[in-house]
């Protein structure tokens, strides 16, 4: 991270601002001016990173704690922009044995871990609790099978609707009042999830903090080619910083939603380190979920435009990503042809004045010499004409098909009509 020059002054003018308006100025405006004020945030992001052992971090972590057990929510956020910066030098610190140079550090930490751990009204231990989604239930990450492709049995009913919600609890967990290195971890992973619980109302800046603390404290006391990164700025007497994979798994929660909301190259970069990490370790957990992500940004690249704000990917149905129609889709011109041929049959089973044949085609020479036998096949021709002009209304496409059946009922109609009555036909008047 680069910034200008550090300038002490900006951080001791902005900590006796908030000695002396803290009484009259109102919390809400100021919690949002300071998260908005880059000069301050900006050189308290430097004053972690290059200077922690400044005689300006005892008042500065008092001053955090004093903002995240306020009632303002905007001042409990400001805090939380700068807790990958807090763990990132207290970490750095306690391994380089410098631990009492962050006494303020653990101190903030520690507070932060207290307030998360139990009720804020009650004082009552915290005791949170999962829903695991199941196949049987939408969720944003699937949708539920159809039930049009199940054998709808008894058995298949009870195993898509089972009333056993999966459910796991978190908690509870003691307030503590040192850090050790047994309990070290534990603290920090309540810490960042605190942090992870606010992560979609931080600035892009914390989230980008986040995963640059997260490459360097992973990579640190690690030489050759185990990190294949020139960028890597590592010092040579950089000591080895274990974790443990609750620490890790919460971190990859933070990182993962950081890489689809404007930090996609240092977010891929914290998950290509931690697989390294968890696969030199043998953390498995880890390594389950680092393989996991990996996969699913090869069918779902971080950094895209159509990236969801909440950095998940909604897993669609062919149907909803498709908006065309299929051919096999179910509309009103799949009835066509049919009613079409429904309307037809109909027309010509219907008799007029006189019975006519069923079938045009199917007149006899006998049946035209008979009884009525012009008005029949007038009526035959009239009603054959109707139903292929409705054809033609229809759809265009039917249009050339409507001519040639026309053509081809008048060649049938001379082939069986003499030629005697074509001519009385034509001339009514001479045989009258």
């Amino acid at each position: 991270m680069r910034y200008r020059g550090f300038q002490p002054s900006i951080i001791s003018e902005w900590l006796l601002e908030c000695k002396q308006d803290s009484s009259k100025i109102e919390l809400g405006a100021y919690a949002q001016t300071i998260r908005n004020n880059d000069e301050i945030v900006n050189t308290l992001y430097e004053l972690f990173e290059k200077y922690p052992d400044h005689d300006l971090i005892s008042p500065v972590c008092h001053q955090l704690f004093e903002f995240y057990r306020a009632s303002n929510d905007e001042l409990k956020k400001f805090t939380l922009e700068l807790v990958p910066s807090l763990i990132g030098a207290y970490l750095t610190s306690v391994y380089n044995r410098e631990t009492k140079r962050v006494c303020s550090i653990a101190t903030c930490l520690l507070g932060i871990y207290n307030m998360e751990v139990v009720e804020k009204e009650s004082g009552q231990a915290k005791v949170r609790t999962y829903t695991v989604p199941t196949v049987a239930t939408a969720s944003c990450y699937h949708e539920p099978p159809s039930l049009t492709s199940l054998v709808l049995s008894d058995s298949a009913l009870m195993n898509y609707h089972h009333d056993k919600n999966i459910t796991f609890q978190q908690g509870p967990f003691e307030q503590i009042e040192e850090f050790s290195a047994q309990n070290r971890f534990m603290i920090l992973t309540q810490v960042l999830r605190a942090y992870n619980s606010f992560i979609a109302e931080l600035s892009l800046k914390s989230r980008t903090n986040l995963c640059e603390w997260s490459c360097r404290l992973l990579r640190s006391g690690y030489k050759g080619t185990l990190f294949n990164n020139a960028e890597a700025e590592i010092e040579d007497n950089s000591p080895r910083i274990p974790f443990t994979s609750e620490f890790l798994l919460e971190l990859l929660d933070g990182v993962y939603f950081a890489m689809f909301n404007g930090s996609a190259k240092e977010g891929k970069s914290v998950v290509s380190d931690v697989y390294v990490r968890a696969e030199y370790e043998l953390l498995n957990e880890v390594l389950l979920v680092t393989n996991a992500i990996v996969d699913s940004l090869a069918v779902n690249p971080s950094g895209q435009p159509e990236d969801g704000p909440i950095g998940i990917s909604i897993a669609l149905s062919s149907a909803a990503r498709d908006g065309r129609l299929r051919k096999s889709a179910l509309t009103n011109a799949s009835f066509r042809t049919k009613r079409l041929q429904a309307e037809e049959s109909d027309s010509l089973d219907t008799t007029g004045d006189e019975d006519a044949p069923p079938d045009y085609e199917q007149a006899t020479k006998a049946d035209v010499k008979g009884k009525g036998s012009k008005n029949a096949i007038k009526n035959i021709v009239r009603k054959k004409l109707s139903v292929e002009g409705k054809k033609r209304e229809d759809s265009s496409s039917v249009l050339g098909d409507s001519v040639d059946t026309a053509k081809t009922s008048y060649a049938s109609l001379s082939d069986i009509v003499p030629e005697e009555e074509e001519n009385q036909w034509e001339n009514p008047t001479d045989n009258s």
